[in-house]
């Protein structure tokens, strides 16, 4: 079922798993009525895409970040007509019921039909369309295009550490680090470290913000089971 509105739905997908976070975006691309308006990997992130206009979020609960009962209360503070749809792949029932009272509107299993999520996301999405936040409220557009996390890994790689040495400092493996590399690749269409370094600078005409790393613990996932009570 289609929603009534004229304009598209605005959607932020967050998930922290790249593949699974681009899936779900080609998905969503081929939809006319459904627009995707932003990615994010972790939970700072998907607020800050929420407050740029979007009508409904995607949101992983093992983002990394603030966690998910407190980045579903953040959203409903700075973007408090954006409606959640939970994205679950363990059975976790306790903390689905919880994310529900705490606000989210629906949730649906990753092991459901692609349908399943489309419907969700429609019925999900307000009648009338969010407007984006005032310029002077948003980061620069350039910010946006990564995450706290990538900046963070940026900011080494513009000191000259190895991946090894950048996963020291972010306790962090030198996989992860490796990951959000070829993320930050990706995004700003480069060829090397420095490459990568160097048009991000442009895009900002500033300098990369100093990271504070802070440890990390990594969320326990399963792809084995499903969850039982995923609806509203």
């Amino acid at each position: 079922m289609r929603n009534s509105r004229s304009a598209p739905i605005r959607i932020v997908i967050a998930e922290d798993h790249a593949l699974v976070r681009e899936a779900v975006s080609l998905l969503l691309s081929r939809e006319p009525d459904l627009e995707v308006v932003a990615e994010a990997a972790d939970g700072p992130a998907v607020v800050r895409g929420a407050v740029r206009g979007a009508d409904v979020v995607l949101l992983a609960p093992g983002l990394p970040g603030r966690g998910p009962v407190q980045t579903l209360r953040d959203l409903r503070t700075k973007a408090p007509r954006t409606r959640v749809v939970l994205l679950l792949e363990t059975e976790e029932d306790d903390l689905a019921r919880t994310l529900l009272s705490e606000g989210a509107h629906s949730c649906v299993p990753t092991r459901a039909p692609s349908e399943t999520l489309l419907r969700a996301v429609r019925a999900a999405a307000p009648e009338t369309p969010e407007s984006p936040a005032p310029a002077d409220e948003e980061r620069p557009a350039g910010r946006e295009l990564l995450t706290e996390r990538e900046l963070e890994v940026l900011r080494y790689v513009g000191q000259a550490l190895s991946n090894r040495q950048i996963g020291n400092r972010l306790t962090i493996t030198e996989g992860t680090v490796k990951r959000h590399l070829q993320n930050i690749f990706a995004k700003l269409d480069a060829r090397s470290r420095i490459d990568a370094v160097n048009k991000y600078r442009a895009v900002l005409s500033a300098t990369i913000p100093t990271p504070t790393p802070t440890p990390t613990s990594a969320p326990t996932r399963s792809a084995d089971r499903t969850p039982e009570h995923c609806g509203r």
